[in-house]
């Protein structure tokens, strides 16, 4: 929001995971009662990456890790324009409709499906 606000002719992106928008989510209620119309995209894989190797008990157990939100209604209730996306063609229109509703003032959060992949060229392999 602090970007939008200092260049409010560019388009503020935030680009976040979805254990990061669990946590930061709340924020979008200022945004919309502030109309401050920044884009937040969230890649949703409903997987919070590094938990099974570092509480390997806790995740086999209580799941700890695994995820189920559907972001998209949340920022729906906060007021946001609000999408989820399941297909790789939906991307284009969903950025679109997201820039048109940011070009009337709403901030608008987009939701992306996907996968997990446990492994990656940071962490190395991990599996829940």
């Amino acid at each position: 929001m602090g970007a939008k606000v200092a260049a409010p002719e560019k388009l503020a992106v935030a680009f976040m995971g979805d254990a990061a928008f669990g946590m930061c989510a709340m924020d979008l209620e200022t945004a919309v009662r502030e109309r401050v119309p920044v884009l937040a995209i969230v890649m949703n894989n409903s997987w919070m990456s590094t938990y099974s190797t570092r509480i390997p008990q806790a995740t086999q157990k209580y799941k700890v890790g695994y995820m189920s939100a559907n972001y998209t209604q949340v920022a729906e209730g906060l007021g946001c324009h609000a999408e989820r996306v399941e297909q790789p063609k939906e991307i284009v229109p969903a950025i679109k409709r997201a820039i048109d509703a940011i070009g009337k003032g709403q901030p608008a959060v987009l939701e992306f499906m996907s996968k997990v992949e446990f492994s990656s060229s940071r962490l190395g392999a991990t599996t829940p």
